[in-house]
């Protein structure tokens, strides 16, 4: 079972870009082609599990409850040819049994909101450790 998490034709602009929390992250725009047209939320690069879009003042991003199975794909889809990020998950057993929980937040702001959304995000969750706690 894959499920897809899109927000299909977006209203995107050319001064939109792509919020991208791969190493120390990417900022896009999303007139552009990405360096590829999807990327793992698993791998090591992978920093965060969300995608969003912002025209740096408000925007939006796409989070992935569980990272593992989880891919960004970064497509032209809509008739402007902007990028439109979907959040797809495959189930890796095969039987499609998990829920995955993707959940869309709209913010006043950019990047620095966006990583601080998702940072509560996961302390609320208990996967948030610090250097402190990594070894538990």
């Amino acid at each position: 079972m894959i499920i897809c998490i899109s927000l299909g034709q977006s209203p995107s602009r050319s001064t939109d870009f792509l919020v991208i929390p791969r190493a120390t992250g990417v900022i896009w725009p999303v007139s552009k082609d990405y360096l590829s047209s999807s990327f793992v939320l698993y791998d090591w690069k992978s920093t965060m599990s969300f995608i969003g879009v912002t025209d740096m003042t408000s925007g939006y991003m796409i989070v992935s409850e569980d990272p593992y199975d989880t891919e960004v794909m970064l497509s032209k889809t809509n008739s402007l040819g902007f990028i439109n990020p979907a959040i797809t998950h495959a189930s890796s057993k095969g039987n499609g049994d998990m829920t995955v929980l993707c959940i869309i937040v709209f913010v006043n702001g950019w990047l620095l909101e966006m990583c601080q959304w998702y940072k509560k995000f996961v302390e609320a969750k208990g996967y948030h450790k610090n250097i402190n706690t990594k070894s538990d």
